[in-house]
């Protein structure tokens, strides 16, 4: 009698073993893509993205993009399919939450031009315009 009582401890406990270990296996991870597009083409900069960019990345795991305008052009804003990264900061982070898709744009600077006015007769009138574009003034223009 008391070696069934023993077999059947020993198999009760071997289930309870077989049963833990199963139920906690490790659960694999869901990873998704982040793709950056750079627009309107490579030429106009690039992005940073940190951790480096790699075939995937971890849910929730935490991503830093950085915009890289190249000479002559301005980053503009992000765009995100999944709504997580969106603004115009040259810095940003969100989690992976899906397969991003991302567009960082960049547009040239706009043309400056001098403007010159003057009054004729110049006694007799004044000239008055617009303040122009910020970004012209910023290199010394109107």
């Amino acid at each position: 009698m008391k070696k069934k009582r023993n077999l059947n401890y020993f198999l009760v406990m071997a289930f309870v073993l077989v049963i833990a270990v199963l139920l906690f296996q490790p659960t694999s991870a869901l990873t998704y893509s982040v793709t950056v597009v750079i627009s309107p083409d490579g030429t106009a900069g690039s992005v940073t993205v940190s951790p480096p960019a790699g075939p995937t990345y971890v849910e929730n795991e935490h991503v830093t993009l950085q915009a890289n305008p190249a000479p002559g052009y301005v980053f503009t804003s992000w765009d995100d399919t999944l709504g997580a990264v969106s603004g115009s900061n040259l810095t940003t982070d969100f989690l992976v939450s899906g397969d991003h898709v991302i567009t960082a744009t960049f547009t040239p600077p706009p043309t400056c031009y001098a403007l010159i006015a003057t009054a004729n007769p110049s006694a007799g009138g004044m000239v008055t315009y617009p303040p122009g574009n910020p970004s012209c003034q910023e290199q010394g223009q109107l």
